[in-house]
């Protein structure tokens, strides 16, 4: 992103495959489930890890645009990842879905992003925080 647009984008996160690749070969080898040697999160034969997991992992920090101290909070935030401490979809507000206003979600109750799926599903947009304009 930085290279299309480099005063837009901090920072970017990108999934690795190498974890599912290395879990799939030696699931080949020991002639077993590859589902069974996934270390993640796996939803029938479907598979998503995080960055505790070794899937996720940053790209690197647009220092043009970065705040002083924004890489210490970066990797302050991906230690909190890592370990739990931090949630993403959480807070004080209502998501609602843009197609279908009766299709909402109370984020004081954590949404757990590909939860059944390594699809991501969080849809919502924050009510009262984004203003949609045509």
């Amino acid at each position: 992103m930085t290279d299309t647009a480099p005063n837009t984008s901090m920072i970017g996160a990108r999934t690795d495959w190498a974890p599912y690749i290395c879990s799939a070969v030696d699931a080949v080898i020991k002639n077993v489930r590859i589902e069974d040697t996934i270390s993640g999160s796996v939803h029938g034969n479907d598979a998503g890890g995080s960055f505790a997991d070794g899937w996720v992992k940053t790209l690197d920090l647009n220092r043009a645009i970065a705040p002083k101290g924004g890489e210490d909070i970066m990797n302050d935030t991906i230690a909190d990842l890592k370990n739990g401490r931090c949630h993403i979809f959480v807070g004080d507000y209502v998501g609602a879905d843009p197609d279908n206003e009766s299709d909402t979600y109370d984020l004081s109750t954590e949404y757990h992003e590909c939860k059944n799926s390594s699809t991501p599903t969080f849809h919502y947009i924050l009510k009262d925080i984004v203003t949609i304009e045509e």
